[in-house]
């Protein structure tokens, strides 16, 4: 099952640089992907490969202002969550600008 964190239309805004998102309370591994959302009209990008949550702690990705468009000029992430329930870890982001 796939599941997207944060769920509906709130994202998670940056003005590029580095982005990190950090795991709590895991339960059991599973699977992240960073995406950026690019409106109802265009198809979102996926900012990188998939990789495996095991535990607790964080993933940084870095250079990301390529994903920087449209009129607010910042890029707006979510994480695509593969193989478990966002109920099973809780998710801090963080914008390195």
């Amino acid at each position: 099952m796939l599941y997207y964190t944060p769920s509906g239309s709130a994202n998670w805004r940056s003005a590029g640089g580095n982005f990190k998102v950090e795991f709590t309370n895991v339960k059991n591994s599973f699977t992240v992907q960073l995406r950026e959302y690019d409106g109802a009209d265009n198809q979102d990008e996926f900012v990188s490969h998939s990789v495996r949550v095991t535990g607790n702690g964080s993933i940084t990705w870095h250079d990301i202002s390529k994903y920087v468009d449209g009129s607010n000029n910042e890029a707006e992430f979510y994480i695509a969550t593969y193989d478990a329930a966002p109920s099973q870890a809780s998710f801090y982001a963080e914008g390195l600008d």
